[in-house]
């Protein structure tokens, strides 16, 4: 693998790990919390699939922007011109 798609791979993977971990924490943690706020209040606990579906597909969007990314990344490195840079 030659080090210029070596490189554009490690953006868009890291790309999608800021992607996926930034819908993670903004979808998540509200539900992880009422569901906590349950726990310690004696309530019953519901898990709502919808809203963990939600949150796998905005994953997959996450990954839809990785692959863009990628395709950028290496479009730049080959023709060495940046479009946003």
């Amino acid at each position: 693998m030659s080090s210029k798609y070596r490189d554009a791979v490690i953006r868009a993977a890291r790309t999608f790990g800021q992607g996926f971990l930034g819908v993670l924490i903004l979808t998540a943690v509200p539900i992880l919390r009422d569901m906590v706020s349950a726990v310690v209040g004696g309530g019953e606990i519901t898990i709502d699939l919808n809203a963990w579906q939600n949150i796998a597909l905005a994953a997959l969007a996450g990954g839809l922007i990785a692959l863009i990314s990628f395709v950028q990344n290496a479009v730049e490195d080959k023709t060495g011109k940046a479009a946003l840079k």
